[in-house]
């Protein structure tokens, strides 16, 4: 059990001895730092629970034989990395909200080279910053950058491919 929350235990030592370091160094800087922390608990917190709500209903009304179909096997490897980056775009929402969602991707049989591309889309290019981007930057900004984000997040499922076996491997740990 306690290999299980090892990563939450070292996090959790690395955030005191910080703030045990900042005590000695900037005693009066240790309240602003906890009010920040305390602040964005809070409002992850509500992010999370949405985003863990929302994996819930997928996963309750998705059925594996659409994830499937969605990836198909049948189709060439460079098609389903394209759409696992399109998907990945157009979904809202910060990138931490969105494992939740990704782990019941992962259940439901989607690979993992393609959830590589789905995150590579929804990290580098979300829906929310689109209108300030085409505002600020322009139309042509905005498709140049899409079209990156498209190459790079199939190249990401590529590149990650002969890797699977062992990400998988240590997922199988994880879940």
């Amino acid at each position: 059990m306690l290999k299980k929350y090892a990563d939450v235990i070292v996090f959790s030592l690395v955030a005191l001895i910080s703030i045990f370091l900042l005590y000695i160094y900037e005693p009066e800087s240790v309240a602003v730092a906890i009010d920040f922390a305390i602040d964005n608990i809070i409002e992850l917190t509500m992010i999370f629970i949405f985003a863990c709500l929302l994996a819930g209903l997928i996963d309750v009304y998705v059925e594996k034989e659409m994830i499937i179909k969605l990836f198909n096997p049948e189709r060439r490897d460079i098609t389903n990395y394209f759409i696992a980056t399109i998907l990945g775009i157009i979904t809202p929402g910060p990138v931490y909200s969105i494992f939740p969602i990704v782990l019941v991707l992962k259940k439901k049989g989607a690979r993992t080279d393609f959830i590589i591309s789905y995150l590579t889309g929804q990290t580098l290019m979300g829906p929310m910053r689109v209108p300030l981007e085409i505002w600020f930057l322009g139309w042509w900004f905005f498709i140049y950058r899409a079209f990156v984000t498209v190459i790079i997040g199939v190249l990401a499922g590529i590149l990650s491919r002969p890797f699977v076996k062992w990400i998988d491997k240590e997922l199988i740990t994880k879940l």
